[in-house]
């Protein structure tokens, strides 16, 4: 997966609370939690749906950031910027 613009390194604890939307542009669900399926080397996130989406599935998908806990300060999402998965990796 490529990221084409903002942060490159986070924490996977940034990913909770931001929301996830379909290639499409329909709104998906809040991560309310990760998981990892260690049998298939694969990060799960869990939303506040109910649903669990695999990383790997997610290369056309947006990625919002809400809130992140970036050591002691919190960083709001205008100063995080939108990740966009590049759907040519």
């Amino acid at each position: 997966m490529k990221i084409s613009k903002g942060p490159l390194n986070l924490p996977i604890e940034a990913l909770v609370g931001a929301i996830i939307s379909s290639d499409d542009g329909a709104e998906i669900g809040a991560v309310a939690d990760i998981r990892v399926d260690i049998t298939n080397h694969e990060f799960i996130l869990e939303l506040d749906t109910g649903n669990g989406l695999r990383w790997s599935d997610l290369k056309d998908y947006e990625i919002k950031f809400q809130i992140a806990a970036m050591g002691h300060r919190l960083i709001p999402t205008a100063e995080l910027c939108d990740l966009r998965c590049d759907p040519a990796s």
